[in-house]
């Protein structure tokens, strides 16, 4: 059943966007399914995994008061939710984000490439099975990104299906927190601790 919630006015979308963009998140229209269940915008944010996937709600919260009316425990840093020591639902923002960027590789995929992006980005969905992802509604908006990106649906679903079963057998356990203070080396934002 369609999600009742989705008028919103396109000043907010605009403003909501450019209030993301302005903290280095890339913004994407979901696919068609993800309208359905109320999902108005998909952003992502590369330099450290964060993301969303919005509600009309969230994105006016959004357009009306920046990104701290979604994300009101980050004091400037850039530590993504699933990160810091106070998040409440770590495994939930880690999905959340992972399913961001995974719908924007997918539906920005250059041809002759569509394929092999889906496959790797349903393979790291997969994995996320044992962090509560629905693996059947990551199918479903993985084959409308695909689409999306012009791969045929058919073809689509069935790569998204093996990749997806394929992660699912290698589960993904959600990082630490913090390193461990015990070990001598540097904290990198990209690879994590490296060990001296």
């Amino acid at each position: 059943m369609p999600h009742s919630d989705l008028n919103i006015s396109r000043a907010d979308l605009l403003k909501a966007a450019a209030a993301l963009a302005i903290e280095n998140f890339e913004v994407h229209t979901p696919p068609p399914n993800m309208l359905g269940a109320g999902i108005v915008l998909a952003a992502y944010r590369p330099g450290d995994g964060e993301g969303f996937m919005l509600s009309a709600a969230e994105v006016r919260l959004v357009a009306q008061h920046g990104i701290a009316a979604l994300d009101p425990h980050n004091q400037g840093d850039d530590v993504p939710r699933w990160q810091r020591p106070d998040a409440k639902n770590r495994e939930r923002a880690y999905v959340e984000a992972a399913l961001a960027r995974a719908i924007a590789e997918v539906s920005t995929a250059p041809v002759g490439n569509r394929n092999n992006v889906l496959a790797r980005a349903a393979y790291g969905l997969g994995r996320l099975e044992a962090l509560g992802l629905d693996l059947e509604k990551a199918l479903q908006e993985l084959i409308q990104a695909a689409a999306a990106a012009g791969l045929e649906v058919r073809e689509a679903e069935t790569t998204a299906r093996r990749a997806l079963a394929k992660g699912a057998l290698n589960p993904l356990e959600l990082p630490d927190r913090e390193p461990q203070k015990s070990q001598r080396g540097q904290w990198h934002k990209k690879s994590g601790w490296e060990v001296e």
